[in-house]
């Protein structure tokens, strides 16, 4: 139970369908113009748009901008 608690949670930040905030992310699976894989805890995060960019990436952390127009969650 304790594990479960601990776990850590993904949260999502959205700035209307032209960015989106990501936090406690564990690392970017896939980076092209019209799509982002992003890899966290619970499941992989597939954005599909128009020309999406990373302005900012930390160690948990991604900022991604761009025309998003879908948003996949892939367990």
């Amino acid at each position: 139970m304790l594990q479960e608690l601990m776990k850590k949670e993904s949260h999502l930040e959205f700035n209307g369908n032209r960015e989106v905030i990501i936090e406690e992310c564990s690392g970017i699976l896939e980076y092209s113009e019209q799509q982002v894989r992003v890899n966290t805890p619970q499941c992989i995060l597939r954005f599909q748009g128009r020309n999406l960019q990373i302005c900012t990436m930390t160690q948990d952390c991604i900022i991604l901008s761009g025309h998003i127009e879908r948003l996949e969650f892939v367990f």
